[in-house]
């Protein structure tokens, strides 16, 4: 009776212990998933000038601050307003606008904080339908250099007619992130450290393995000199007597 108790709280301890640690695991993944992720807002607009209003697009996703690609969630539809004003803009040869802020790991975005934007001609993003590659460019540090949108097609060719009648609902757009790399750094503090105790290890040995004359050359070339000057003077004194 002991033993078959005994035997039945040891099981019970490990099954409660499986649970915990399977449950403290899968926890884990979580934070890791959640701190891997990287999420940025993009705004839009469709107007024009140095005052010009952004609003909301969506937001731009990654996995991990690593390069390769994303994905696009858009939570502002565009509405009635915005598909005449960039209906507008088109049949003005005008440009459509895009920003995101210049930090991809900041927890809390406000309205000070720096921007970088892009722009394309909107012409070419309604002929597009909608479609574009939108590419974040970032340091290793998360810190955003630039973004750049480029619409599946490039070139306007649609009439006036033809631009009002199309319908804009929403955005087809594919996402990349692309980080730039760093450069191979001289060692040239290495470089010195080395030299430094090449030069102190000599000293402390005391020794000089250089030749006689590399020694003393500053010693015997005056000597030298001396000798073959005075040498010639005596061969002219000797051919006027």
């Amino acid at each position: 009776m002991f033993r078959a108790t005994f035997l039945q709280r040891f099981v019970l301890a490990g099954t409660l212990l499986a649970v915990a640690v399977a449950k403290n695991s899968g926890s884990s993944d979580q934070e890791d998933a959640m701190f891997s992720s990287v999420s940025i807002p993009i705004q839009h607009s469709f107007q024009t000038g140095s005052d010009a209003e952004f609003r909301e697009r969506g937001f731009l996703s990654f996995k991990s601050l690593s390069q390769g690609r994303g994905s696009y969630r858009q939570t502002v539809d565009l509405s009635t307003d915005d598909s005449n004003l960039l209906k507008e803009l088109a049949l003005e040869g005008g440009l459509y606008r895009a920003r995101v802020p210049t930090q991809l790991l900041s927890l809390q975005y406000s309205d000070d904080i720096g921007y970088v934007s892009s722009y394309v001609k909107a012409c070419s993003l309604l002929e597009s339908n909608m479609s574009d590659d939108i590419t974040i460019h970032a340091d290793q540090s998360g810190h955003v250099l630039g973004i750049s949108i480029l619409p599946s097609r490039g070139t306007c060719t649609k009439s006036s007619e033809e631009i009002l009648a199309m319908e804009v609902l929403f955005f087809n757009t594919t996402v990349s992130l692309s980080l730039t790399v760093s450069g191979p750094v001289p060692e040239t503090q290495a470089y010195l450290d080395k030299l430094e105790e090449e030069k102190m290890q000599k000293t402390a040995n005391g020794q000089d393995n250089r030749s006689f004359f590399a020694k003393y050359w500053m010693y015997i070339v005056p000597v030298v000199l001396f000798l073959m000057i005075s040498g010639g003077q005596g061969e002219q004194r000797g051919g006027g007597s």
